[in-house]
């Protein structure tokens, strides 16, 4: 049999054991990182889709909040602090279904598991796709919203639930002040800027921020940005000084990303935008980190059955304003990165990476 031939059947054969798909993501670095690490190793619970690839998306965090949940543990107030957190901040994925639950009222029925293997250990949540949040036992309200339309759920600003579309408006506020001992100038951070994201039919979702920042770091950060010319994460800056906060040699970036995705199918989407990935554990990967600044990137990523594979294919500079200055168009280098997981048992992942790096001539 040929592979033409082969092909429409190895789908049919698969179509029962595929996973659901991708939507919006949470920020890399952010506080569910940790919180995903931390629950899972404390509950022992096999996690689907947490794996190397980071930003997580924001429906698994919800999913795998859901299903914490219904683990019969000793949870801490601590661990229903943090499961609660998950719930809030992504309540946008919230689904039903029908197993009980502790968190929603006893006895409501939330999802229901369907089985893709026959020892039932991978399984996939069934949802009803045209239901918005809100229906959603665990869909948290506030007592007082602020003039009725803003904080009507404690963790957005603002926020719209339908049954075919989602958004959330959110302002972001971030400021820090303290000292180093080795130095007498103070270390400082003050970032503001706003954030946005939403779906459309389960089918296309978008994010952005915009994010201004006025800074200045301990001294093993400032070493970093002297050798490299660079604020890590950020890329360029300018020079920032205040004599209110006593701040001198201080650095002043803005920072923006955005992206809009597509579900290709059930279970493939695409993402189009101006940010950044991580693939790889840790802070730091040798994979791919998230160490450099936002570059424009086209990513695909394809979950069937016991495999995640993903392939990105991304426009970096090499330099930024501050190494060639004028009116001059920065080189440009090209990536194409491809990563793919598969998971045996529930305890172990096996991986394969390869990446390219070029430069076209003439440019």
């Amino acid at each position: 049999m040929t592979i033409a031939r082969a092909l429409p059947l190895l789908m049919l054969l698969l179509l029962p054991q595929l996973l659901d798909a991708q939507g919006s993501a949470s920020p890399i670095g952010g506080y569910a990182d940790h919180l995903v690490d931390r629950l899972s190793v404390k509950s022992g619970l096999a996690t689907r889709h947490f794996n190397s690839l980071r930003p997580y998306l924001r429906g698994d965090l919800a999913t795998l909040a859901i299903q914490l949940d219904t683990q019969d543990l000793a949870w801490t107030p601590r661990d229903r602090f943090d499961l609660q957190h998950l719930l809030l901040d992504n309540n946008e994925w919230l689904v039903q279904g029908a197993l009980p639950t502790t968190i929603a009222q006893s006895g409501q029925r939330v999802y229901r598991r369907v089985y893709v293997d026959s020892s039932q250990t991978f399984y996939t949540l069934e949802a009803r796709p045209s239901a918005a949040s809100t229906e959603s036992p665990y869909y948290q309200r506030s007592s007082k919203p602020l003039l009725k339309y803003f904080y009507r759920s404690p963790a957005n600003f603002f926020e719209i639930d339908e049954k075919f579309f989602h958004l959330r408006l959110n302002p972001i506020l971030n400021i820090r002040y303290g000292r180093d001992g080795n130095v007498d100038d103070p270390i400082f951070y003050n970032r503001r800027g706003v954030e946005l994201r939403g779906g459309i039919d389960d089918r296309i979702y978008f994010y952005t921020n915009i994010l201004e920042t006025q800074a200045r770091f301990p001294e093993y950060v400032r070493e970093r940005i002297g050798l490299e010319s660079a604020v890590p994460g950020a890329g360029f800056y300018k020079n920032y000084q205040s004599s209110v906060f006593n701040i001198d040699q201080g650095q002043d970036f803005l920072l923006s990303q955005g992206y809009l995705g597509f579900h290709l199918s059930p279970h493939v989407g695409v993402q189009f935008g101006h940010g950044r990935n991580f693939i790889g554990n840790g802070y730091r990967s040798l994979f791919l980190s998230d160490y450099a600044n936002n570059y424009f990137y086209l990513k695909l990523n394809t979950r069937v059955w016991k495999f995640h594979y993903q392939n990105i294919f991304a426009e970096l500079n090499a330099e930024s304003l501050r190494d060639n200055p004028g009116n001059n168009v920065l080189d440009r280098k090209y990536m194409v990165a491809h990563y793919l997981t598969y998971r045996p048992i529930p305890q172990l992942r096996l991986g394969i990476f390869e990446t390219v790096i070029y430069h076209l001539e003439g440019q």
